[in-house]
C-alpha cells in the first residue's frame, strides 16, 4: 500500500535532480541563447496552431464521452487537455 508512494517520491526525486542538473549548467554562447530564444518562438507558434485544431477534436471526444459514460470523464479529458497546453506552451527560457 505505500509502494505507489515511495514510487512517487522516488520519481519526483529523480526529475528534482535531472531539472536542477541542466539549470546548472552554462546556456551557451549568446548567439547559442538568441537561436535557442528563436527556436522556442517557432515552435510555441506552432503549438498554438495546433490546437486549433485539437481543441474542436477534444471538445468532440469530450461530449462523446459524456453521452456514453457520464460527465467524469468528459471532464478529465478537457481538464487533461488543458493541463497539456499550459505545460507545453509556458515559457522555457532560463536567461
Amino acid at each position: 500500500m505505500l509502494l505507489p508512494f515511495v514510487v512517487l517520491a522516488i520519481g519526483v526525486g529523480v526529475v528534482l535532480y535531472i531539472t536542477l542538473t541542466i539549470l546548472d549548467k552554462s546556456p551557451g554562447t549568446e548567439r547559442m541563447e538568441e537561436l535557442s530564444r528563436i527556436i522556442q518562438n517557432g515552435a510555441r507558434t506552432f503549438l498554438f496552431q495546433e490546437y486549433k485544431v485539437f481543441f474542436p477534436i477534444v471538445l468532440l471526444l469530450a461530449l462523446l464521452f459524456w453521452y456514453t459514460t457520464g460527465y467524469k470523464n468528459a471532464l478529465a479529458i478537457v481538464v487533461g487537455s488543458i493541463i497539456v497546453i499550459a505545460v507545453t506552451t509556458r515559457k522555457q527560457n532560463r536567461y
